[in-house]
């Protein structure tokens, strides 16, 4: 229901509304109270609620609530409790009272429900935006985060006149303040957002919420009312008085509690703004009051956000012996309703007390950092360093550590570890040992490190003319020392060392150097080639890196075609040998007899793709004698040089070869004078034409010859042309025509075919 950064028409209170990490860690997670049976039935206007001020509710608090509801939640892609997370965020971001923001959200939107609303559920537009009673339409925003900063960002528009665009955490939302519409068209102008935010209307016009209403971002005379009957429903809801509304209370947050030495280290921020002054914060161990602190830390992240004053911090030792919950309390002065609940967090009892900075595997075993001391002796405490449950050392922590001499004065700095424990990988674990009360010994923490077997990749394995190639590396944890790679192909082994250097290799196993990749070419005969990293230091396995096939120790090729054609059979196709980049006999049989010899040494651009290493010429195309009659089947072999003895087939093809003619007569017909002959022929010893005679009731007739162009005939029966068709009329009254191909080489003289015409 707000109108635009320029002056636009209002509307009523519609059927719906009627219905970063400084900022995680200034107001996230505070605890959600069970809800009382009573709730207030309708607000205390005569309270003033300051718009600008930290929130008393959690974004947690305010998810819980609204889930007690029951109401549907209809927010595309959100939750409850991401929703109210960017409420309070967004809230502290521009020090609004993202809470109070929430709850106006609530009413603006029917619940979040948008029945009846002016604006969808898509617009993520949460408090009527744009939506005035001459508008048709809310303004939307592209997500539910980018909505609620442009609410907060307006309300603070409201509440401070000295409110500046330069001022924001985040510059102003451009779909709010830099909508421009030029011919219809709509852009949105970073620069004109600025300009209208510096220079909105109403700024500083609203700097409590009772002057919400009654023009300050709705016509409706009731609006403040109805978001404070609201805001006080999820206060008591949440267990906190109603008179917390008015942000009097104390606020802050407790950012940590921890077990140290001699007790528990608590620290945070807390202020109240009915005083200038440090505060008190009460600490409680399990329930029970332990001691009293003063909030007068330097924090000047907390004044960067709510301009309060820099020095409102706590951090302190409290001396505790036991473990337990621990909790802050913002003790409350001037107006406010309640003692704030700052935070608690869950201590162990009087244990070691420790961090494991790193655990890494080193040359000679694992390499461990950190440090660990125990509250009972100021002397070197023990660590225990295990490997898959066995103990595998013990060292003192006695290294100087100048950070923990000054976070634990009485203690000294000399508890830090550094060195390397002979164990192999697997599940490590670094322990700190106990001494006096409590746990025998504190878990500082455990990581799975590689094994005591060497680490390896096969970047590439590849045959190449004389051998094969491999690149890749190989480490093994136990040693800085190169590792030993064996091959084996067609049980031949050959070992070479990963020694080769491999610039930043290093960055990925610190301490280990570069020396450790290989690229080498060895003899071997191809096929199944694997490779094994041989281990060293801690274990007995030599791993498997991994096998590849490739060509093996003998020739590939295939027979691609063979064919009739004048002369004889010809075959087509390819042949090579791994072991050289040279060509390769081929040897030709026919129905098992020895017929021909050529050399695969033709270009096939396509094996040049292929076979890049080996390159293009290795095709073969060769014309063998005509041997026999019939179907023969022809058959190539590829002949072996280098590695291997088998001369391997590379294919056979069946060819029917022939050698008097043959063809087809299409058609013979009557046409007017005489009779039509169509078709073609062929014969096989030659590419001349084909003289055909036709004989008319037993009469010879004529000669006609097949040297009519056939384009079809010629793509069938390469090498032969096209000139092989029949097309001719002879002279005849009709009768039974019968035709007769004769013979180019002498022999039969077959007939072709016989019709009654």
């Amino acid at each position: 229901m707000e109108r635009s950064p320029r002056p636009a028409p209002l509307r009523r209170l519609g059927v719906a509304a009627a219905s970063a990490v400084l900022l995680g860690s200034l107001v996230a997670g505070a605890l959600v109270a069970a809800p009382p049976v009573t709730r207030p039935a309708a607000a205390d206007a005569s309270v003033t609620v300051p718009m600008m001020g930290p929130p008393v509710l959690s974004a947690a608090q305010l998810a819980a609530w609204f889930r007690s509801t029951g109401r549907a939640f209809n927010v595309p892609g959100e939750t409850p409790e991401s929703l109210a997370s960017y409420f309070v965020d967004e809230g502290v971001g521009v020090n609004i009272r993202g809470d109070l923001a929430f709850a106006q959200s609530v009413v603006e939107t029917g619940y979040f429900g948008f029945v009846g609303s002016m604006v969808k559920p898509t617009d993520y537009n949460f408090a009527g935006m744009g939506a005035c009673d001459t508008c048709n339409s809310g303004r939307p925003f592209p997500n539910a985060r980018t909505g609620v900063r442009a609410q907060v960002q307006h309300l603070r528009n409201y509440a401070d006149i000295t409110s500046r665009a330069a001022n924001l955490p985040t510059p102003p939302v451009v779909e709010w303040y830099g909508r421009r519409i030029v011919n219809g068209v709509v852009t949105y102008d970073p620069a004109l957002a600025i300009y209208n935010f510096d220079t909105f209307f109403a700024k500083g016009r609203a700097p409590t919420w009772n002057q919400m209403g009654n023009g300050n971002w709705a016509t409706a005379t009731n609006y403040f009312a109805t978001v404070l009957n609201v805001y006080e429903r999820i206060l008591t809801w949440n267990g906190i008085p109603t008179i917390a509304k008015a942000g009097a209370d104390p606020a802050g947050r407790t950012d940590l509690v921890e077990r140290v030495p001699g007790g528990v280290h608590i620290g945070g921020w807390a202020f109240d703004i009915s005083t200038p002054d440090a505060i008190s914060v009460r600490i409680t161990l399990n329930g029970t009051p332990i001691a009293t602190v003063v909030a007068n830390g330097y924090r000047p992240d907390v004044d960067a956000v709510f301009r309060w004053g820099a020095y409102h911090g706590f951090d302190a030792v409290v001396g505790v012996n036991t473990g337990g919950t621990v909790c802050a309390f913002g003790v409350n002065v001037g107006v406010g309703s309640r003692d704030t609940p700052l935070g608690c967090g869950t201590i162990p009892g009087p244990d070691p007390v420790g961090a494991l900075d790193s655990i890494s595997r080193a040359p000679g075993g694992v390499r461990i950092t950190g440090w660990g001391l125990d509250p009972d002796t100021a002397g070197a405490a023990t660590i225990l360093v295990t490997k898959d449950g066995a103990l595998g050392a013990a060292i003192p922590a006695g290294s100087p550590r100048a950070d923990i001499g000054a976070a634990y004065p009485p203690y000294g700095a000399n508890h830090g570890f550094d060195a390397v424990v002979p164990v192999g990988g697997g599940a490590v674990c670094v322990y700190v040992v106990n001494v006096g009360p409590g746990s025998p010994v504190r878990l500082l923490g455990c990581q799975n490190l590689v094994g005591p077997t060497p680490l390896s990749a096969i970047e590439s394995v590849t045959r190449v003319p004389g051998g094969v190639r491999v690149v890749g590396w190989a480490i093994d944890p136990d040693s800085a020392d190169p590792v030993p790679v064996h091959l084996y192909a067609g049980g031949v082994g050959v070992a070479i060392l990963a020694d080769r250097v491999r610039p930043n290799f290093s960055q990925y196993f610190p301490g280990y150097g570069d020396a450790h990749g290989f690229d080498a070419t060895v003899a071997l005969p191809g096929g199944r080639t694997c490779l094994y990293a041989i281990n060293v230091g801690f274990g007995t396995t030599n791993p498997l890196m991994g096998c590849t096939d490739l060509l093996g120790a003998v020739p590939v090729g295939t027979v691609d075609a063979a064919a009739r054609v004048p002369t004889g059979v010809r075959l087509r196709g390819w042949a090579l040998d791994g072991d050289t980049a040279g060509p390769v006999d081929v040897h030709i049989y026919a129905n098992g007899r020895y017929v021909a010899a050529t050399t695969a040494n033709v270009a096939r651009p396509d094996l040049g793709t292929f076979f890049p290493a080996w390159g293009p010429n290795h095709g073969y195309e060769v014309t063998v004698p005509v041997t026999a009659t019939g179907p023969v089947q022809y058959c190539a072999y590829a002949i072996n040089v280098g590695f291997g003895a088998v001369n391997p087939l590379l294919g056979c093809r069946t060819v029917s070869v022939g050698t008097q003619p043959f063809g087809i007569l299409e058609s013979i017909t009557r046409v007017s004078g005489g009779v039509r002959i169509a078709g073609w022929v062929i014969d096989p010893d030659s590419t001349d034409p084909v003289a055909l005679h036709v004989y008319v009731d037993g009469a010879f007739r004529a000669v006609v010859t097949s040297n009519v162009s056939r384009p079809d005939v010629g793509a069938i029966f390469a090498g032969y042309g096209d000139l092989h068709g029949v097309d001719a009329t002879v002279t005849a009254t009709g009768g039974q025509v019968c035709v007769y191909a004769i013979n180019v080489g002498g022999g039969v003289n077959p007939l072709l075919a016989c019709r009654t015409v």
